[in-house]
């Protein structure tokens, strides 16, 4: 039975699992993301190869960025970008420390193939994968594959401009993530789960940073208004982007994740602001809206995702 080491990049930690070729894992673990000099990261990587050095048939990264999963390179790289250079080899690197093949992918579309593959999307032709975290994350789905695009930068959905009046004002474009001080005019300035803890914290006079998802959901809960308020902003905003993203797409369905879609109270609300955007505005245009489901896998659909990109790859 084939053996695989699947690979899971994050800002703060490193996943990584042994798998066989059906995403069962063997094996699981961690270890902290080094983001000082490109020599610690890839000595963190190293060590979790050195796990399974000789014992895997080949590896399977996923990563933030833009990814030549074509060429194994990492020609952006997301939050590593300011210790890693452009186009950097890194499915390369990894293969020849390991030696076997290295499959890369970006980690939102890795998500997105997890779905499409045994997850929410496994019976949509065509679908949509929403990741709400510090961006936003995903993929899209069509024909039952998750499409890279030509340059491999599709599904960046982070980077959908909403607020185009922002532009002419004038952004900051190197501080992008600091939403409370600095929105850009991006989607992911309303959209992320980043801007929940921004405009919850602003709405207490709080700095950002002060409260946690679980926080803001358990004071909505708690009938706290400033809560009810950012949730329903967050909603509204989210529903508008999926009516953008649906006029172009007309896909079946929308597949929402990250760590604050746990919260039972998130599915309902933005079903409701979805609603309402679409039976207030397609009565007239040729639009279906599409069906919402949360996504089935958590924190392991990047490394299940891209073990299945590597099969495709292979095939």
């Amino acid at each position: 039975m084939a053996r695989y080491l699947l690979i899971d990049v994050g800002g703060t930690f490193i996943k990584y699992a042994l798998s066989d070729e059906n995403a069962e894992f063997l094996e699981q673990g961690k270890v902290p993301t080094k983001r000082d000099s490109l020599e610690e990261f890839m000595e963190a990587m190293y060590s979790v190869c050195d796990l399974y050095k000789g014992k895997i048939d080949a590896c399977a990264l996923s990563m933030p960025g833009r990814i030549d999963t074509a060429n194994g390179i990492a020609v952006t790289a997301g939050a590593m970008t300011m210790i890693m250079p452009q186009n950097y080899p890194i499915g390369q690197k990894l293969s020849e420390y390991l030696g076997c093949p290295v499959t890369v992918g970006n980690d939102g579309k890795c998500a997105a193939q997890a779905e499409a593959w045994k997850g929410a999307l496994k019976d949509c032709a065509n679908g949509l994968v929403i990741v709400f975290g510090t961006g936003i994350g995903g993929g899209i789905v069509i024909d039952h594959r998750v499409y890279l695009g030509s340059h491999f930068a599709a599904g960046e959905l982070s980077e959908v401009l909403y607020d185009s009046p922002m532009l002419e004002n004038g952004f900051d474009m190197s501080n992008i993530m600091n939403i409370l001080t600095n929105p850009s005019p991006f989607w992911t300035s309303y959209s992320a789960a980043s801007f929940l803890l921004a405009d919850f914290a602003r709405r207490k006079g709080q700095p950002f940073g002060t409260y946690t998802g679980e926080q803001v959901f358990e004071s909505y809960r708690a009938g706290d208004e400033d809560a009810a308020a950012t949730l329903q902003k967050f909603a509204d905003q989210t529903a508008c982007g999926i009516f953008n993203i649906q006029s172009i797409m007309d896909v079946e369905t929308v597949a929402v994740g990250g760590g604050i879609s746990g919260a039972p109270e998130l599915l309902p609300l933005l079903q409701k602001s979805l609603d309402k955007v679409f039976d207030s505005l397609t009565f007239a245009l040729p639009m279906v809206k599409p069906k919402l489901v949360k996504c089935r896998y958590g924190a392991d659909a990047n490394l299940i995702g891209a073990l299945k990109l590597h099969h495709d790859r292979v095939k």
